[in-house]
Formats: C-alpha cells, sequence, structure tokens
C-alpha cells in the first residue's frame, strides 16, 4: 500500500474482498455501470497472476476513485515469462487533474514487481472521455502516450491481420513495455500474438 495524499491512497494489486468490499465512485463509468466494474475487478484480482490497483478515499464511507487492471494472458502456459494486459485504467472526474492515474500507474510498476512480463495496453478511440475532458480524439491520444510512456511502455504498430487489431481510428494507440527480465521466447511469442511489427512514435 502507498499513501498517495491526505484523502486518497492507493492500494497496489488490491485483494478480490478489498475490491468488492467498496463502493465504486459513481462516476466510473466509462467501460461499464460501476456496480458491473467492480464485478469485473473483482474477478481479475482473484487470479494471483494479475493485479488490480486501486484508489482509495481515506474519509468515510470510504470509495474506489480510480484503478488500474492488468489481467494475465489466458493463453500462458505455466511457469513462461508473464505476458498481462492493462486492460483499464480510471480516474473517477472529481478526482481528475491530481496525477492520480499516473500514481496507480507508477505504484503498481514498482520495486520491479512486472519486471519479468510484457505490460501491454490496447487504447482504442471509442473508449476516450472525451465528452468529460474537453479533448479531441488526437489531443487525448497525445495525453496517453504521456501517461503510459512515464511508465515505461511504448507505442508499438501491428501489421494487418495480427490479434493485436490494427487501428481503425488514427486515434487508436497501442503501447507496451517489455520487462528488463522477460525472456526473449516470450518477448517475441507476444510480438507475433499482437502482429507487431517494431517500435514508432
Amino acid at each position: 500500500m502507498a499513501h498517495y495524499s491526505s484523502d486518497v491512497r492507493i492500494v497496489v494489486c488490491a485483494s478480490a474482498d478489498l475490491v468488492a468490499g467498496h463502493e465504486f465512485d459513481a462516476e466510473l463509468d466509462l467501460f461499464r455501470r460501476p456496480a458491473l466494474q467492480r464485478a469485473a475487478l473483482a474477478e481479475i484480482a482473484e487470479d494471483p497472476e494479475s493485479c488490480v490497483s486501486v484508489a482509495l478515499t481515506t474519509g468515510e464511507p470510504t470509495k474506489v476513485v480510480g484503478y488500474a487492471a492488468f489481467h494475465a494472458q489466458a493463453q500462458q502456459a505455466a511457469g513462461s515469462s508473464r505476458v498481462l494486459e492493462l486492460g483499464a485504467l480510471e480516474v473517477a472526474p472529481a478526482y481528475r487533474r491530481r496525477g492520480i492515474a499516473s500514481s496507480l500507474l507508477k505504484s503498481s510498476f514498482a520495486g520491479g514487481r512486472f519486471d519479468a512480463a510484457v505490460v501491454f495496453a490496447r487504447l482504442y478511440a471509442w473508449h476516450y472521455d472525451l465528452g468529460r475532458t474537453g479533448l479531441g480524439p488526437l489531443a487525448y491520444r497525445r495525453f496517453l502516450k504521456r501517461l503510459y510512456g512515464g511508465s515505461g511502455l511504448e507505442v508499438v504498430t501491428t501489421r494487418q491481420g495480427g490479434d493485436g487489431a490494427p487501428a481503425v481510428h488514427g486515434a487508436d494507440l497501442i503501447m507496451a513495455r517489455f520487462g528488463p527480465d522477460a525472456d526473449a521466447l516470450s518477448v517475441e511469442s507476444f510480438k507475433i500474438a499482437l502482429g507487431v511489427r517494431r517500435s514508432t512514435t
């Protein structure tokens, strides 16, 4: 657990009970309704290979105001280097512009937690919160590139036909972090699975 500020704290790789046992802010609705998202995240948190980090208010009643979800890929063989998708990152609007999203990411990656893993994120324009940020799609893409890049993820491109679903919108973005201890075979397997061609800017 890392204390972020006097009124919000970050819990890294929270237990399923902690996730399921806390109310979610009513505006954590970017991907689905808060109650449904809470149930989905609690299920991810049950997997010891996955990780759900949450931002909790410290006052009563305590509630979740942000989260980052890393879920292990189902096809992984036991004992192989880990490949995880950073599938969702969200902060409630009332708590934005305070660095909470960055803190969720940096706290999750701290201590070499994912150094033996490939972590990737598929960021699609239809999920961008344009209405509540006032940003256009390309500006939002630049924001995400800076945010994820701050934790070591780099932009990658995919070829047509790859499982990484090549961009259908100019603002789509796929980023990945290749941990320094991830073995070469796992990195190559990941690149083939997503149809990764190369790093780009």
